[in-house]
Parts: structure tokens; C-alpha cells; sequence
């Protein structure tokens, strides 16, 4: 699709034929001449291949215009015609009493296309008392209780653990890498794409790739009793 600069993309070029006409007191007199003259060449427009012809009139700026599109590819042929009946159509209304500024043009005509975005949701964030061993894929907002402690595991990975909490109650969150960086005693944190995953039947909640903690404007003032990595859990196989 030919372009003018980016963004500003044409498949259909337009030529206007325009000029001015006198208005009362002439009764339209002229008005009605300019249209039988473009009654006249309307079948040598039509014979144009691809064009579509449209015509404009205001009757406060006394204003009439003949604007034909096509696609580029038959514009050109119809450039190279010399617009065919242009010259007819203009001798004709130039000749017209009360006819004025008698005037042609070329332009690109698009339609313009717009879509409303999307409006965004706040994110949901839940309570640390309705997690279960299940849960996945949910934001959290909690207070670091505590400064994360480094835990021995079977693996190279290092872990950490620190305890936040909200005012449903409280829960382990297992840090790996640069996580426990983020999280300070007594700060709010966000934990986006949070889900809990279960060591030794008891809770913690992790953050993986897909997911992000970062630090968060928001307040915790009480921290409910409900301890969620407290909690044994007993494994139950499915059906």
C-alpha cells in the first residue's frame, strides 16, 4: 500500500472538480445549471474503470463539488486520459452566469479506522486466609514480617523464607535468586502470579518466573492470627 510517511497510508486517490454558485436572490438558477452540465458527462464519468462518484453541495458557502476515487492503479489510467470529461465539465459550468472560482484538485482519501482500547481491570488481590494447597495464579498484598532466612535444601538453589502477613493471617514465602532482595521487614509487598505449593504437607507461597514481587504504596495495619504454613496438610490421592 503506497504511504506518504509512516502512518499516513492511501489505496484510493480522489479528483475533485469544484467551483461556486449564486444563491438567492437567482432562485438556485445557477445551482441548476451546474448540476444538468454534471448530468451531462455522468456516463463518461461511469465509464471510468473503478471509479465512484459523489457530489457535495453547500448552500451556505455556495459551494459544489464532483469528487471521483478509485484505486491507484485506475487512477492512473485515468490520469493519463486526462481525467475524461473533466475539460467538457469545466468548459461547461465555467460558461454558466453566477459561477465562480471554477477550481480542480487531486488527494488520497482514507477511511479512518479507530478501536477503543480495553479498559483495564484492577488486578483482584486476595486474603491470605482463603489460600488453599490449590490455589494459583493470584495476586497478594502482605506485609514482610520478618528478614528472609536462608533454608538448606537438596538442590544448588538457594532458598529463602520469610513470613508475611495481612489481616485474614499469615504465610511462608519461599524466595529464590534475587527475590529475597525485594523483601524488607516491615515493607508492603505485591506478589503478582502468586500460587502455593506444598513442603512436607505444609503451605508456602511461591512466585515463579511468570510472576513478581515488588515492593507496594499500600498499608497493612493488623495481622490476623490464622497461620496457613502452620497447618498440616495431608496428601489425598485423586479418584
Amino acid at each position: 500500500m503506497p504511504t506518504i510517511c509512516p502512518g499516513v497510508e492511501f489505496d484510493t486517490i480522489a479528483r475533485e472538480w469544484r467551483c461556486k454558485w449564486t444563491g438567492p436572490p437567482d432562485t438556485h438558477k445557477s445551482l441548476e445549471e451546474v448540476q444538468k452540465a454534471l448530468d451531462a458527462v455522468m456516463q463518461k464519468i461511469a465509464e471510468q474503470k473503478g471509479t465512484r462518484t459523489q457530489r457535495v453541495v453547500c448552500g451556505g458557502q455556495m459551494d459544489f463539488k464532483v469528487v471521483t476515487t478509485c484505486k491507484e492503479d485506475n487512477f492512473k489510467t485515468w490520469e493519463e486520459n486526462k481525467f475524461a470529461p473533466e475539460e467538457e465539465f469545466l468548459a461547461a459550468i465555467k460558461a454558466i452566469a453566477g459561477v465562480s472560482k471554477v477550481e480542480t484538485q487531486t488527494y488520497t482519501i482514507m477511511p479512518v479506522k479507530f478501536t477503543a482500547p480495553i479498559p483495564l481491570k484492577k488486578s483482584k488481590v486476595w486474603q491470605i486466609g482463603r489460600l488453599n494447597p490449590n490455589s494459583k495464579s493470584f495476586n497478594l498484598e502482605a506485609k514482610i514480617l520478618d528478614e528472609p532466612k536462608e533454608v538448606e535444601t537438596k538442590g544448588a538453589a538457594k532458598i529463602s523464607e520469610v513470613t508475611i502477613g495481612d489481616k485474614s493471617g499469615k504465610i511462608v514465602v519461599s524466595l529464590k535468586g534475587d527475590q529475597a532482595s525485594v523483601v524488607k521487614k516491615d515493607a508492603v509487598c505485591m506478589f503478582r502470579n502468586a500460587k502455593v505449593t506444598m513442603i512436607k504437607g505444609h503451605c508456602r507461597l511461591v512466585v515463579d518466573m511468570w510472576g513478581k514481587i515488588e515492593v507496594s504504596d499500600g498499608t497493612v495495619d493488623e495481622v490476623g492470627d490464622k497461620d496457613m504454613s502452620a497447618q498440616e496438610f495431608e496428601l489425598v490421592k485423586g479418584e
